[in-house]
């Protein structure tokens, strides 16, 4: 068994994990946020074959990121984890197995050479499609890229789509393995002869429990549907207005942070809509066991056909059917989702799945319990060993 030196390019700063994200475009996440990367990052950790993991801050790609991430990681001074450090950069150990790197130039990513352990294979990481450079900066090392979303067609990214193209054929170009999230993103590495498609998962133990405050969202109107992530442009506005103006007796829960200037419509208006603000990871299984179903009212178009929602996976572990538009990843639990395409069939479909027994629910759970993100990372790790030299 190869021993592994891992370097991940992460999609989130440690801080947004530990402290929660400060964004003058959403509002405050507490309690860190969640996304894929971390999960893979936690497993990995797991791992016996691991030796060390450096995991790298979201590089920052403007002067205004540049800025968030030297308040955010506070760059000017150190802690009693600090390492190493440079003007722009600084190295951190959480523990002797999970280092982090906060740094403000992707050229600092050099930085992390002589930290790396002895007689173990380097594989560099990276979910960022912005600095596709650092895979040029250890060259022995084996380069892995795993795409979550095509950021080139995410509107927030329209002024740099063009740049984020050329990276992703640089990407293309360099890297050794690639996994993807969704089969769509398959076609956006077409060229390259080693991508695996390796959806999302879940931590079943986390949301399949009894909860540990039933009483946190007791006060919640019953019943409730909800839909927990970012509120932004993904999210079909006009649909769900609609929906919701169609059972008036059923209220819509939507639990995550609002991205500013996501028009809104007259949601806010609306007596049964309500925008609950971040929940934090840990607190979700408490919100979603007292809910009667997840909904996933998705826009479909080219940036949700590149998605796999996080979410999916996680309503069902909860035991909770879902109602979704024909998105991408829906395909794979026919048995647990109803697929909607207007507001007409979103609210009939909601109406339906509040009905539905309990033992019938607690069936919807068997649906994911081989969708774990331990057997994603295995897989993941099994595919790295066989194509490293050694």
């Amino acid at each position: 068994m190869k021993k592994l030196t891992i370097i991940m390019l992460g999609m989130s700063s440690q801080a947004e994990w530990d402290q929660g994200i400060l964004n003058k475009k959403m509002q405050t996440v507490q309690a860190g946020a969640v996304n894929r990367n971390f999960h893979i990052l936690q497993q990995i950790l797991k791992r016996p074959e691991v030796v060390r993991v450096i995991h790298v801050d979201f590089l920052p790609f403007t002067k205004r990121k540049v800025i968030k991430e030297a308040l955010q990681a506070k760059l000017w001074r150190s802690t009693s984890n600090t390492q190493a450090r440079g003007l722009t950069w600084r190295v951190d150990s959480k523990s002797p197995k999970w280092w982090s790197l906060a740094c403000l130039r992707w050229q600092d990513v050099k930085h992390l050479k002589p930290f790396i352990p002895p007689d173990t294979e380097v594989v560099i990481w990276s979910y960022h499609p912005f600095f596709p450079q650092v895979f040029d900066l250890f060259p022995y090392a084996k380069k892995v890229f795993d795409s979550v979303d095509n950021w080139a067609e995410h509107p927030v990214y329209a002024p740099v789509k063009e740049r984020l193209k050329k990276n992703y054929q640089h990407i293309q170009d360099q890297a050794d393995i690639i996994f993807t999230v969704s089969p769509d993103l398959q076609n956006l590495f077409a060229g390259h002869q080693n991508v695996t498609w390796i959806p999302n998962g879940v931590d079943v133990d986390h949301f399949s429990r009894e909860a540990s405050n039933p009483e946190q969202f007791s006060t919640l109107p019953r019943p409730f549907v909800v839909y927990i992530g970012v509120i932004q442009e993904r999210l079909d506005v006009e649909l769900l207005e609609q929906t919701a103006r169609l059972i008036p007796s059923i209220q819509i829960v939507l639990a995550g942070p609002v991205w500013a200037g996501t028009p809104l419509g007259g949601l806010r208006e609306l007596k049964n809509v309500m925008f609950l603000g971040p929940v934090p990871y840990q607190d979700l299984p408490n919100l979603l066991s007292q809910a009667s179903a997840g909904i996933i009212p998705h826009r479909v178009n080219r940036f949700t056909a590149s998605m796999n929602p996080l979410k999916l996976y996680e309503y069902l572990a909860s035991g909770l059917p879902v109602i979704s538009t024909p998105v991408q990843g829906t395909e794979q639990f026919a048995s647990g989702v109803r697929v909607a395409t207007t507001s007409t069939e979103f609210a009939a479909a909601i109406q339906q799945a509040i009905s539905l027994p309990t033992p019938e629910k607690q069936k919807l759970k068997l649906l994911v319990q081989n969708q774990t993100w331990d057997q994603r990372i295995d897989q993941m790790i099994k595919i790295i060993q066989r194509s490293c030299p050694h």
